[in-house]
């Protein structure tokens, strides 16, 4: 197996971390959308979104901004364990 992450997971993970954002900029039904499809990052997304508002202090784009880094973030330490775990499994066996 390569080592790291692959192209393909890197593009999945771009994509995935896109998704609350765009939603949030279109608005409406997009908006609950993209909350469904992002909530298992969303609680620490919102501790660093409003972390980003209150330091620079810039409203809505900031926190945009803030959730989508650590949406990111969060998705990435994820695939680096499981592809940690593939690897040794394959290790083993």
């Amino acid at each position: 197996m390569k080592k790291g992450i692959t192209q393909k997971q890197w593009v999945g993970l771009i994509a995935y971390s896109l998704i609350f954002p765009i939603s949030q900029l279109i608005g409406g039904w997009c908006l609950t959308l993209g909350i469904i499809l992002s909530i298992p990052f969303l609680a620490i997304g919102y501790i660093f979104g409003m972390l980003v508002v209150s330091t620079f202090g810039a409203g809505d784009l900031a926190y945009i901004l803030g959730v989508t880094i650590s949406i990111f973030v969060q998705g990435w330490g994820i695939l680096y364990i499981i592809n940690s775990w593939s690897k040794n499994r394959e290790k083993n066996t």
